[in-house]
């Protein structure tokens, strides 16, 4: 069979391919009157909770896995988008990362090198160094810690 100009290739499979879905992890599709079996097997990308658990202890996340695994069970395992989850496991590291960010290690405590005698940084440029607010930076000039 050939498409003329007139047909889009959308409304040209809407027509003749159908999709049944047999079991959760088998669909069946059929094209001019054949059927065609897809296994899914078992890996079908959406974890157990206890294989969520699992995972969480195994990498020591600090993100409640009941939490993580309620939400994306609520939204069908997909993105924020609409898009579906391709890697659980990589989402539940942004999580972790997301909600327990790393603080910025200050720097440590040393007493004022001799060549550095009368050259005190700005609060402005401790900041822009380490990445902190005012306050924070003022504390680390006041404990000679820049």
């Amino acid at each position: 069979m050939c498409l003329s100009g007139e047909v889009s290739l959308p409304v040209f499979l809407a027509e003749h391919l159908c999709r049944v879905i047999v079991d959760p992890k088998v669909h069946a599709v059929c094209f001019h009157d054949r059927m065609v079996f897809m296994n899914l097997g078992d890996d079908s990308g959406i974890p157990t909770r206890e294989e969520v658990r699992s995972h969480f202890a195994e990498m020591g996340f600090a993100v409640d896995p009941d939490r993580f695994f309620d939400v994306n069970e609520g939204r069908g395992w997909r993105t924020n988008s609409g898009k579906p989850v391709d890697d659980w496991k990589k989402l539940a590291a942004v999580w972790d990362r997301n909600e327990h960010p790393k603080a910025a290690t200050p720097p440590a405590r040393t007493e004022p090198k001799a060549n550095a005698v009368g050259k005190i940084p700005s609060v402005e440029e401790v900041m822009a160094k380490w990445g902190c607010d005012r306050e924070t930076a003022q504390g680390y000039i006041d404990e000679n810690m820049y």
